[in-house]
Order: structure tokens, then C-alpha cells, then sequence
């Protein structure tokens, strides 16, 4: 079996591009073929380790309508059994449109909350049209379900994502860590835990905090840091290539998040053996760790509750070692061969659907009142996959003018992080 994956740009650290190398390595390891599409050349280190078997593709389309026809014959100069397209927005778009009567069917992916990509990432019609068109649905949670159709539960699948890391021993130090890893955003809220931490810290001396990751909240948090007094005592370390060194020195995780589709840092810590803390409101982490058995959820999305419920176990060794050991055992069902098992189970029987596929005109219509009537998720798919660019919603004429040159985006795009942190 051919499989190609949309893997977006990997010379970025996210949640998104880790999972396409993972599972790509895997189904190479495992006998077929897999083709990477990347949007930029592969940098000469990649930041994850992918199998030197996949074969990487590079294309530049953009989302414009007059290099879709390219993007098309890219994929089928591939001549693959099944595409997956991993996303959580407009990204989908582009595959649809060049898988278009092709016959290829198509995986879609969803990798953020559908609360969050019907509200704030995308919009719920033009969600549901592409996850109508795809042959196979894939979401992390079974609690994400719920906000599918009746008419689109029977291809939904749920696979989470796999633990794949080195587990190390612990390594010896002077004094205890919290530890928060994730991409610096304004959602994930790391302002609320250095709060939380500054109440804290005149009681635990000895507690350091450090927050790996890199965003648009990186110099905004140095900054609060010192504000609090912290130095010495905080610590906003940048990005790491080596998470599972990170886990190894913790004593805690704090992942103090406003909502997760499925938060990586959270079931790796709970396999290293590390408590974890975060807010019960939010989805995603309220899921995964069982309040008072493999962590602790702070009952109210603010620093003074977050910091009642970090104090419990920064005052108790015991209570970190056994919820540290709980977590260990309920991170079983996201070993790789589980979680990979799953994935090769639904490509291959998606693949089954070549040339018979969701993505053609027919699929979609329906002979009535003696004439041929299109379904409303087949016309506004036809409606998005026509515009200029698919990239784009009607009447964003800066998004369009951003979008028409990759080399403007380039250079727009550390301006558009900056802007997007002094907006949250």
C-alpha cells in the first residue's frame, strides 16, 4: 500500500509535524510505501527523526487555484492508495480539490477540539462539508464524536496518538521541577501558571519552573517572569529536540492549558512517571488524567486555584510517586504497536475505496423530482474548492493578497506571530 501524508511545513516544531513522522516511520517499518508532502524543502536537520525510506515531495502551491492542477499531478505521479490530510482548518481544501474524480481516496484528520475549529480556527459548514467528502474520518477522542452528524459517525474513527518517545531514568538533581512543554501560545496559558508559581514560591524555596517551547508568548513570558521576581527560579528555556530529558529531571507536569485536542506532553509525562496537573474545565487534559489517581485537576481556570492544587503535591513526595506509578499503567493504550495497529487497520480498509471514492460528483447526488439535485455539503465543497485560492474565505482581500506570493508569507510570517501575541 502507497499512503501520502500531508506533513505541512517540518522545519517547524508542532504537534502535527511529530505525528506525521511517527506514523509514517511506522508504516514503512511495517511494509508499504509513504510519501511526505511537504510546503517547504526539507531543512538539513529535520527536527523529528523520520525513517530514511519515505520519500519526501515538495509542493508549492499556496492554496492558489492556478497551481492546484500541479498539486494534482504531484499526487498522482505518486500513484497512491490513500491520502491522509492532517489538519484542523482550510487545509483540507487543497486536497479535496485535487483529489477531485481522481479515484484516491481520502483520510481526513482532525488534530485540534471541534469546539475550536467550529469557533475560532474555521466554521462548522465548511468543517462538515470536507469531513461529508472524505472517505474515512479520524479524530483523537471518542468525545469528539459528538459533534458529527449522525450521517458521518459511521466513517469516524478514533486513534489517539502514540507514545513514542525513550523513556530515561531519572536524573539526580539539587532541588524539584515543575515542568510545562508546549508551544508558547496564549491558549496554552503559561501566564496563569507563572502566577500561580510566584504564589508559591516563597513557601518551596527549593521548586524551580521550567516551560519548554517556543510561540509568539516567548518574550511576553521572560518578561513576566522578571516582573514576579522569579529569576533564578523560572525559567522560559526555549525549544527542545529532547523531551524526554525534560521528563526525566521533573517531579511534576503542569499543563495549564484553556482547551487540547490531544495533549502529547501530558500522556508522555504520565508514561516517564510524572503527576500531572491541570485545569478540569479544560477538554482534552480532563480526559486523560484521572483527578486524584494520575494527576490532579485544579477545579477553577484561575492562578489561585492552580497553585492550591500544585501545592498538594509539591508537599507530598508520596502522592507524586503514586500517581507518577498510576500513570505509568494507564498510558498502556498508547503504546505504538496499539495505536499503529488501528491506523494500518483503517488505511488499508479506506484504500479498499479506490476508484469509488466520496470525492466525485456522483457520490453526492441524488436523482429527484426527475432531475439531478446536489446535496448542500457538495455545493459549498464545489463553492470553496473554486475560489481563487482554497486557502482563503470570500471577501479576505489581506489574506488573499498574503496568500498570492509564498515569499510574501515567508516574510509576513514571524510580523503575523508577533501581532498574534499582542492581540491574546
Amino acid at each position: 500500500m502507497h499512503i501520502v501524508i500531508d506533513g505541512h511545513s517540518l522545519g517547524i516544531l508542532g504537534g502535527i509535524e511529530r505525528v506525521v513522522c511517527d506514523l509514517a516511520s511506522a508504516m514503512v517499518q511495517r511494509g508499504h510505501r509513504v510519501s511526505i508532502f511537504i510546503s517547504e524543502p526539507l531543512p538539513e536537520k529535520p527536527i523529528y527523526a523520520v525513517d530514511k525510506r519515505v520519500r519526501f515531495v515538495v509542493y508549492a502551491h499556496g492554496g492558489r487555484q492556478k497551481h492546484l492542477a500541479e498539486f494534482r499531478r504531484q499526487i498522482l505521479a505518486c500513484a497512491p492508495d490513500v491520502c491522509i490530510s492532517p489538519a484542523a482548518d482550510r487545509r483540507h481544501f487543497p486536497w479535496c480539490a485535487a483529489l477531485w474524480n481522481s479515484g484516491i481516496p481520502l483520510v481526513v484528520s482532525e488534530h485540534s477540539t471541534p469546539e475550536d475549529v467550529e469557533s475560532r480556527i474555521w466554521n462548522r459548514p465548511e468543517r462538515l462539508a470536507v469531513m461529508a467528502a472524505a472517505d474515512a474520518i479520524h479524530m483523537l477522542r471518542t468525545s469528539c464524536l459528538p459533534s458529527l452528524p449522525d450521517t458521518l459517525l459511521d466513517k469516524a474513527h478514533v486513534i489517539p496518538n502514540a507514545v513514542n518517545l525513550p523513556l530515561l531514568e531519572k536524573s539526580p538533581k539539587d532541588h524539584p521541577i515543575i515542568l510545562s512543554m508546549g508551544r508558547l501560545e496564549r491558549d496554552k496559558q503559561n501566564h496563569i501558571l507563572l502566577d500561580a508559581f510566584a504564589m508559591l514560591a516563597p513557601d518551596f524555596p527549593q521548586w524551580r519552573l521550567e516551560v519548554w517551547g517556543g510561540g509568539p508568548e516567548q518574550s511576553r513570558l521572560k518578561r513576566q517572569a522578571h516582573r514576579l521576581g522569579l529569576k533564578g527560579r523560572a525559567h522560559i528555556c526555549g525549544l527542545t529536540t529532547r523531551p524526554e530529558a525534560c521528563y526525566a529531571s521533573a517531579d511534576i507536569l503542569c499543563q495549564p492549558s484553556r482547551h487540547e485536542a490531544f495533549p502529547g506532553a501530558v500522556i508522555e509525562s504520565m508514561a516517564a512517571g510524572l503527576p500531572v496537573v491541570g485545569f478540569a474545565q479544560c477538554s482534552g487534559v480532563n480526559e486523560l488524567v484521572r483527578n486524584g489517581t494520575t494527576g490532579l485537576l485544579a477545579p477553577e481556570m484561575t492562578a489561585v486555584s492552580l497553585a492550591e492544587t500544585l501545592r498538594t503535591l509539591m508537599q507530598s513526595t508520596t502522592k507524586r510517586e503514586h500517581m507518577g506509578s498510576n500513570g505509568r499503567e494507564a498510558t498502556m493504550p498508547y503504546s505504538p504497536q496499539l495505536v499503529y495497529d488501528a491506523w494500518e487497520k483503517l488505511l488499508e480498509c479506506t484504500a479498499l475505496c479506490k476508484g469509488k471514492t466520496n470525492l466525485r460528483e456522483a457520490a453526492f447526488s441524488t436523482n429527484e423530482h426527475n432531475g439531478l439535485e446536489l446535496h448542500p455539503e457538495l455545493q459549498l465543497l464545489r463553492h470553496c474548492i473554486a475560489r481563487p485560492n482554497v486557502l482563503v474565505a470570500d471577501g479576505n482581500l489581506l489574506r488573499q493578497l498574503v496568500f498570492s506570493s509564498p515569499w510574501l508569507t515567508q516574510r509576513l510570517r514571524p510580523f503575523y506571530s508577533w501581532l498574534k501575541g499582542s492581540w491574546s
